[in-house]
């Protein structure tokens, strides 16, 4: 009989797998290599990505967008720059609602500025506080949320005929 085939055989074999993992995981141990550094790291490029996808779309196609039913270029880097004011705000604790307000607003340059502090205050937020899991937890939802929206505006800058910044590892 193959002993690939042998249930008791797949079983023994699958707790060898798992139970060592379990353990590696119960005990903490792999935060020594899901570095917080390397986390950070990854913010710190998103900001850069963001910013240069904010610079290359020029000031009179802001108010782009492909169809009505969507947000502009403009709305989509105000959602940016407010949800990330809002979850450093959720993170340290504050009374937060949500309100953005006129997301059609702003200026280019005011945007972008806002976009850059608003990593930037991010950033000194979390190195300024004790690490945890629900931190990391928190810190990888707004680099997902705002990889989607960068993503949207990458498209936009498509179909403007615009190429959009090289994408920076």
């Amino acid at each position: 009989m193959n002993m690939f085939k042998n249930p008791r055989t797949k079983y023994i074999n699958s707790l060898v797998l798992i139970v060592p993992m379990l353990i590696y995981y119960s005990a903490g141990l792999y935060h020594q290599d899901l570095n917080f550094d390397v986390i950070q790291e990854n913010f710190k490029k998103s900001k850069s990505n963001t910013l240069s996808i904010l610079e290359a779309m020029p000031e009179d196609k802001y108010a782009y967008a492909p169809v009505d039913s969507v947000r502009s270029f403009s709305a989509q880097a105000y959602h940016i720059a407010y949800t990330l004011e809002f979850m450093r705000n959720q993170f340290s604790g504050k009374d937060n609602k949500w309100n953005p307000g006129d997301e059609n607003s702003m200026s280019k340059a005011e945007l972008i500025e806002w976009t850059k502090n608003g990593f930037d205050e991010m950033e000194n937020f979390l190195n300024e506080t004790k690490y945890n899991d629900r931190l990391l937890t928190n810190l990888i939802s707004v680099l997902d949320h705002n990889a989607h929206h960068k993503g949207q505006m990458i498209i936009y800058l498509r179909l403007n005929n615009i190429a959009p910044p090289e994408y920076q590892f």
